[in-house]
């Protein structure tokens, strides 16, 4: 369990950007994918590959609470919630490394305003909550190796399998945070049911893929793909007919990658 104290501090260091994305918040529709997502949200629809099921049920549900407001108005509060979560979990993540109070929420502001995460936090996109999923199985991991409580090893392996089930981009970070646990306690490879429970937490949190063959047999008035037969699922998920470049093609790729995030790193984190 989280002590109060930590639990009052990471909410009063996440209602600082919260407040901030907040005041900022999109009330409109947005450029690029919002409108897609939108109207998804708004009928219960298909959007682009892949999917994106868990953000279409999430902010569905959201909106229904937020009835009174504009659609696109609540679900760009619904990612300043997320941001804001994110924030929150990224300063407790920090303080189960053993970083002191202070640096901890620097740390987590210096991301709170980073140039990706704030412009992910006041719009209709997914990334917002993809950031919450991420800092959540962070903190989980961290835990379990202070800890060396199982469960928060599986709930991280969940939080991993429900991340993906909003973006893909989680499945990547799901087997960079698996490595960092084999790597951190290799007699993990030796404890087969723990090794199990984490895999069949993973494949729990993609449930929300059912979404999609499921509303696609209705023919929902968004519907990207072909989602009800099982080819059509899997170019859906995994983006086959959407995105030429959908994987690494060969090494000459990698250096486009490393020089965008270095230069990403620099630009977001570097200026303090």
């Amino acid at each position: 369990m989280i002590p109060r104290s930590e639990t009052a501090r990471s909410a009063a260091v996440a209602a600082v950007p919260f407040a901030v994305y907040a005041a900022g918040a999109c009330r409109t529709v947005y450029v690029g994918d919002s409108g897609d997502l939108l109207t998804a949200v708004a009928v219960m629809g298909i959007p682009h590959p892949s999917g994106y099921p868990l953000y279409v049920l999430l902010a569905r549900a959201w909106s229904m609470l937020m009835f009174f407001l504009p659609l696109p108005w609540s679900a760009s509060l619904f990612s300043a919630v997320c941001a804001a979560a994110a924030v929150a979990f990224l300063y407790l993540a920090a303080r189960a490394s053993g970083v002191s109070p202070v640096p901890a929420a620097g740390a987590a502001w210096l991301f709170a305003f980073s140039r990706s995460l704030w412009g992910e936090a006041n719009v209709q996109r997914v990334y917002a909550l993809n950031a919450l999923f991420l800092a959540a199985a962070l903190l989980l991991v961290l835990r379990w190796l202070r800890t060396d409580r199982d469960r928060e090893l599986v709930l991280g392996a969940l939080a991993c399998g429900l991340g993906a089930s909003n973006h893909l981009e989680m499945a990547v970070s799901g087997l960079a945070i698996g490595t960092f646990a084999v790597v951190a306690r290799p007699a993990l490879l030796r404890r087969f049911r723990l090794a199990a429970a984490c895999v069949g937490a993973a494949l729990i949190g993609l449930l929300p893929y059912l979404y999609l063959p499921l509303r696609a047999r209705v023919h929902p008035l968004l519907e990207w793909g072909d989602a009800a037969t099982p080819g059509g699922f899997a170019a859906v998920v995994l983006r086959s007919s959407f995105w030429e470049r959908r994987w690494l093609t060969g090494p000459a790729d990698l250096w486009p990658i490393l020089e965008d995030w270095g230069r990403s790193l620099l630009d977001e984190s570097a200026w303090i």
